[in-house]
């Protein structure tokens, strides 16, 4: 796998844009690469007519179907696709491998969440990508010895949370910054809920 000094071109494929942890998680990246003077072109594989995307000018933003992506990535020709997926996973990893182009296949919520069909898939097409990244320790644990990245990404914390101070943590050396995406089942609600019970009390 190359490193990112040399990777010149990178496709990120997310299956739509809304307000959640994975656009936050893709916003940073694409920032971090365009910072590391890597072209980033983002797919979209569904419309998303009133999403506000600023993060690229609006000709690195594509929106491809499943069946139109073959096209769309000889048009680009990347040096690696990275994938932000969740139903569509599967098929747009085996077309990515087809044309011979590697996967960084990046997971975003547990694989025990899913269905006993879409854990086949998913595990599936970890076996197929060039390498497999994760958020977070717990996910990464759940695909030992696939492919795998030693240790997870977790997303950038964007500056503004430093730039108040909380009187609840101005006396203390560290702070706690607790954030999710939407609220889904597939989020453990418990895990949530301890993290709010760790709260100071008038924080919560």
């Amino acid at each position: 796998m190359k490193t990112i000094d040399n990777i010149l071109k990178a496709v990120l494929v997310i299956e739509a844009w809304g307000k959640g942890g994975t656009e936050t998680y893709v916003s940073g990246l694409i920032r971090e690469l365009v910072r590391n003077n890597v072209d980033v072109t983002l797919v979209l594989l569904k419309d998303a007519k009133d999403a506000v995307i600023d993060i690229l000018p609006r000709e690195k933003v594509v929106v491809s179907s499943i069946a139109g992506l073959p096209n769309t990535l000889r048009k680009f020709k990347p040096d690696v696709v990275s994938l932000h997926l969740y139903t569509s996973l599967l098929p747009v990893v085996a077309i990515a491998r087809l044309l011979h182009i590697p996967v960084v296949n990046t997971l975003h919520i547990p694989f025990s969440a899913w269905s006993i069909r879409h854990r086949l898939y998913r595990r599936m097409a970890a076996r197929l990508s060039s390498r497999v990244v994760s958020v977070s320790r717990m996910i990464l644990d759940e695909y030992k010895n696939i492919n795998s990245h030693p240790c997870p990404l977790p997303g950038g914390v964007d500056m503004l949370f430093f730039e108040h101070q909380n009187s609840v943590v101005s006396d203390c050396n560290d702070f706690m910054i607790v954030a999710m995406g939407r609220l889904e089942y597939q989020k453990d609600w418990p895990t949530l809920i301890r993290a709010v019970s760790l709260l100071p009390v008038n924080s919560r």
